[in-house]
């Protein structure tokens, strides 16, 4: 819970202070506290902590890609997407990880974004084919669409489309997985031709 939370329900910021000194609660994050007897936490559980701050946030790119299983890297910060109208309420999310922050419209804010359970919290993460077309977003391979902040090259790319491919038995279905999210977001032309490499390089038929 956050201490803005923990004050709705009566435990004052002194009564914070005295039962974490206690022993009785842990301090997480800044501003935020669990019980010290709760089940040991998960590798994601910082994305539980800025999720509960934030529950309008999402976790993209890299980020995703490392949950998603389809990186070999892991970035030295987070990749959040928040609404473009919102200020994040830190750039640092604990004394070791800093996140970077991606102002998005309502639309990227949804299409191809899932909630899944974090240490019991609903955070909002990019399915994996989302994470591939954001993975292209942002990448010197897509023209005309990032002109800023371009962080992805293409050898990651190309490995995040690969491993995405490997997790489908049916190349063609993994594919139109893959439409459907791009065509709402107007990439699918512009990511076509990248698709199309890649099926020339492992030599399969992905459809159409």
């Amino acid at each position: 819970m956050t201490s803005v939370e923990l004050a709705k329900k009566g435990v004052h910021r002194m009564v914070i202070k005295r039962l974490v000194d206690a022993g009785v609660l842990e301090r997480v994050a800044r501003g935020i506290y669990k019980p010290t007897h709760q089940e040991d936490e998960s590798q994601f559980a910082v994305w539980a902590y800025a999720s509960v701050r934030n529950p309008s946030i999402v976790f993209c790119l890299e980020s995703a890609a490392v949950f998603h299983g389809m990186t070999q890297g892991m970035a030295p910060y987070l990749c959040i997407a928040i609404p473009r109208d919102n200020k994040p309420n830190s750039p640092e999310l604990t004394s070791y990880v800093g996140a970077r922050y991606f102002r998005w419209t309502e639309q990227l804010l949804t299409v191809g974004v899932d909630t899944v359970q974090i240490d019991g919290v609903d955070v909002k993460i990019t399915s994996p084919e989302r994470t591939v077309v954001d993975m292209f977003r942002y990448s010197s391979l897509a023209p005309v669409t990032i002109r800023t902040n371009r962080m992805i090259d293409t050898e990651t790319f190309h490995d995040c489309l690969m491993r995405y491919f490997e997790r489908h038995d049916d190349p063609a279905e993994a594919m139109k997985k893959l439409r459907q999210v791009a065509k709402p977001l107007n990439l699918w032309d512009k990511m076509r031709p990248q698709l199309e490499l890649v099926a020339m390089t492992v030599g399969r038929d992905f459809g159409h």
